[in-house]
């Protein structure tokens, strides 16, 4: 499924999810292996490695759209700037 095709369809089934999705920016890229969100500048943003997506089915896609969300909504992306340990912290917010 395309990355907006997924967004519309979690919009539909997930509305909480979907509208957090319809707010960030969201891109192919290869410079993460699976799916990431991340800050630039004030905004969030949401990377997706376009092979790791496509390798998937239409559920599994939606499930981990969901997944990055929950980075944001926890707060993971600025509360693990409060460990010294980063890839630790990664890991244990995964």
């Amino acid at each position: 499924m395309t990355l907006d095709k997924c967004v519309k369809s979690l919009i539909v089934k997930e509305p909480f999810y979907g509208l957090f999705l319809l707010g960030l920016n969201r891109y192919f890229t290869d410079e993460v292996d699976t799916a990431a969100v991340g800050i630039n500048g004030i905004n969030c943003e949401l990377m997706i490695n376009e092979k790791f997506w496509n390798e998937h089915d239409d559920e599994f896609q939606m499930q981990l759209l969901q997944h990055e969300v929950g980075h944001l909504l926890y707060n993971h992306l600025l509360m693990g700037k409060n460990f010294a340990d980063h890839t630790r912290f990664n890991v244990a917010a995964d």
